[in-house]
């Protein structure tokens, strides 16, 4: 059996790790959109950028639970 506090470590790290994408994607989302402020989506149909939110992160804590 799994120690609940490693799986709950190792999904923590998860979390930042997917964070830390998120905020890479959000750097380059501007160097890639057209000058317009538009994006196209997978099916080719143009819509508006949305307006990035700040989500508070950080470091996961060991023990921390939201």
């Amino acid at each position: 059996m799994k120690d609940l506090y490693e799986v709950l470590r190792q999904k923590e790290m998860n979390i930042a790790r997917v964070r830390m994408q998120i905020k890479a994607l959000h750097t380059v989302i501007p160097l890639l959109a057209d000058d317009t402020g538009h994006t196209k989506s997978a099916t080719g149909v143009s819509s508006a950028a949305p307006e990035h939110k700040q989500v508070a992160s950080g470091p996961a804590r060991e023990g921390a639970f939201p």
